[in-house]
């Protein structure tokens, strides 16, 4: 008993730890990104990244909850029923989130001109593309906490913050920040972060990593 209390708060303590750097490193990004970019150029970025998260949610529906549920309960009696149920959940998120581009996409104009304030609706159309990169990244997400590999769930969370702030700074560096590549960069770390943590070719092999 004592062993499994010092291993749970032990997990805890791995998951917080990571969450809270990635956290450190991805406000100080966005501190250097709002000094370099200035107040007009950021705050198209900021409508830009609320978008992408708006995407993010809309495609969620609760459904990360219930399969880290799901996953931890039938784990241990069947792995086999675990594989299967992480490809059903993969291609219901990828559907939900292309039902979401293409409704965004051809509300885009409007949105962007009523709602979010935006010069234009191509950086939003853009923004809710790059969303594919955060789902696939809760996708990875669900499939450590599910199963209880807290390390990586740090693991992935640390490698996109960091992520984040490396390029950004390479932006800097060349003179290339601005809303446009802020918006790639904050769509595909996501994405990045939760491709380190996967064995060569998941897709190809539908094997959990």
């Amino acid at each position: 008993m004592r062993l499994t209390k010092t291993g749970g708060l032990f997990s805890v303590l791995l998951v917080t730890g990571g969450n809270l750097f990635g956290t450190v490193i991805s406000a100080i990004a966005l501190i250097l990104f709002s000094r370099v970019m200035g107040p007009a150029e950021f705050g198209i970025f900021s409508a830009a990244f609320a978008a992408m998260q708006i995407g993010v949610r809309l495609s969620d529906l609760g459904l990360n909850t219930a399969a880290e549920r799901t996953i931890a309960r039938i784990q241990a009696s069947s792995p086999s029923r675990v594989d299967r149920y992480l490809r059903v959940v993969l291609w219901l998120k990828l559907a939900l989130i292309f039902l979401v581009i293409l409704l965004g996409w051809f509300t885009a104009p409007y949105l962007a001109m009523t709602v979010l304030r935006m010069p234009s609706p191509d950086l939003l159309r853009l923004a809710l593309a790059t969303t594919v990169g955060t789902v696939f990244f809760e996708y990875t997400n669900i499939i450590f906490q599910g199963t209880q590999r807290f390390a990586m769930v740090a693991h992935i969370t640390v490698a996109q913050a960091v992520g984040k702030l490396v390029f950004g700074l390479i932006l800097i560096w060349q003179g290339a920040l601005n809303a446009i590549s802020a918006t790639i960069l904050y769509g595909l770390m996501p994405l990045v972060g939760a491709l380190s943590a996967w064995k060569p070719s998941p897709l190809k092999h539908w094997s959990l990593p």
